[in-house]
């Protein structure tokens, strides 16, 4: 005599493969949070670059001291100005001036080595500068000296730096 398999056993073995493939992500789903990054995002950096890059972030944890280009304290063009200086490439010393030298850039067009702006006030005049250090994701990280934190870095996409976006350059 064979056995009874009963009508729920058969209605489990024919669902149960849809219910598991239903909560597992999809390809398209998964492919996009593992996505790689776009051509301009994963570009090699050259020399000059990371030599900007790695001096800046050498100063991460620094103080923040108003006029301040050394490991004892920096304001934020400080740490911009003393980056590029390392690399042999002299840049003005304040925000505003720097935000009036380079290429202007596309905000979408971001790369590692280009100088955002952001302004306190609601006349848009230029009073603090970044160092991009990195695009993932369509974000820009940048690197900057603040009051409270000192050296540190943030992403352009925080309310706090997104609303206070002025321009970036190419310097």
């Amino acid at each position: 005599m064979r056995p009874v398999i009963s009508p729920r056993i058969w209605l489990l073995v024919a669902v149960l493969p849809l219910l598991l493939t239903a909560c597992s992500p999809t390809r398209e789903i998964a492919r996009r949070n593992t996505a790689t990054p776009s051509a301009t995002e994963a570009a090699p950096l050259d020399a000059t670059t990371r030599t900007v890059i790695q001096t800046a972030k050498s100063y991460a944890g620094t103080p923040y001291k108003y006029g301040g280009t050394t490991r004892a304290g920096m304001d934020c063009s400080g740490l911009v100005y003393t980056s590029f200086l390392a690399a042999d490439k002299t840049l003005p010393r304040s925000s505003s001036a720097m935000a009036q030298t380079g290429t202007p850039v596309d905000r979408k067009n971001l790369r590692p080595g280009h100088l955002v702006f952001f302004s306190y006030n609601t006349a848009g005049k230029v009073g603090h500068v970044g160092l991009v250090i990195q695009v993932k994701n369509g974000d820009a990280e940048f690197i900057h000296a603040t009051t409270q934190l000192g050296v540190t870095t943030s992403w352009l996409s925080d309310p706090h730096w997104d609303s206070r976006f002025v321009k970036a350059i190419i310097p």
